[in-house]
């Protein structure tokens, strides 16, 4: 399984956390964990994206499951994940 985390309650986000934006009553929330079942099309975007950004598997599967939810990966890892997949307009951004 992959994790990933997600700034906001945001329902094209896929988020099932029952506290949206509408309904917010806990406002010092910031991020939210999801578990990610690993699929065969997953490991292989996955796989593509190390291979393309020349990262390990490890660093390009949090980056493939935001592409999936067409959502932003938001990374603390600037030197081995970040500086590579960045250029390469993957969704990263830098905490």
């Amino acid at each position: 399984m992959g994790f990933e985390l997600c700034r906001s309650c945001n329902p094209s986000a896929a988020c099932s956390c029952n506290n949206n934006s509408n309904n917010n009553s806990n406002n010092n929330s910031i991020l939210y964990l999801y578990l990610t079942h690993l699929t065969e099309d997953l490991a292989s975007r996955a796989g593509e994206i190390a291979h393309e950004g020349k990262v390990t598997f490890y660093d390009a599967l949090p980056v493939a499951i935001a592409e999936n939810r067409k959502i932003i990966c938001i990374t603390a890892d600037e030197e081995t994940q970040y500086k590579k997949l960045k250029p390469k307009d993957f969704p990263i951004e830098l905490l």
